[in-house]
């Protein structure tokens, strides 16, 4: 798509040659001449992408992946987990509203905790950049994800499931 707008406006001479320059849209402000030739209107939508390009496309979709799929084991499980957490002894059973409640919490603290690792991270990465940003977060929840394992009340497994989110939504918005 990039080729296929001309642009008629100049980039200073430090941002032409930046290697940051991905994909500008070449705008045409004159409507007489055509938006594309006949060469420019045969390449294919992945044709001009660099290999780093591809790079970065592919960790952000693995990304993507690994918290798509830890949102669906904690889903999965949470039917299992929270009554274990709640369970004073052995043999007995919670009651149905309590490991409802807990839950109900548990995901309420999910949504808060990734709007404020989105406002964290997001401010972080203008600071160290999107790349080690990108690193951290997929750091920071895989590791309280790991942790979620270890929790012996309902209280932690709340906590836990807001710092996972916190890394799941900075990888949101640094993605």
């Amino acid at each position: 798509w990039r080729r296929s707008l001309k642009c008629r406006h100049k980039l200073s001479p430090s941002i032409a040659k930046s290697p940051h320059l991905y994909l500008l849209p070449q705008l045409s402000l004159n409507p007489t001449q055509p938006a594309m030739s006949n060469d420019e209107s045969r390449l294919k939508w992945y044709e001009g992408i660099t290999k780093y390009q591809w790079l970065v496309l592919l960790i952000a979709s693995l990304g993507w992946v690994f918290d798509v799929f830890e949102g669906q084991i904690f889903v999965a499980s949470m039917t299992d987990a929270m009554p274990a957490l709640l369970t004073p002894e052995p043999g007995m059973e919670p009651a149905k509203s309590e490991v409802s409640k807990w839950n109900n919490i548990a995901l309420g603290f999910f949504l808060l905790g990734g709007a404020v690792g989105g406002v964290f991270f997001g401010a972080l990465s203008d600071r160290i950049g999107r790349s080690k940003t990108m690193i951290y977060t997929i750091l920071f929840y895989s590791l309280f994800t790991c942790l979620s394992a270890f929790a012996q009340a309902p209280w932690q497994m709340v906590l836990l499931r807001f710092l996972v989110a916190m890394g799941v939504g900075g990888e949101w918005a640094v993605a």
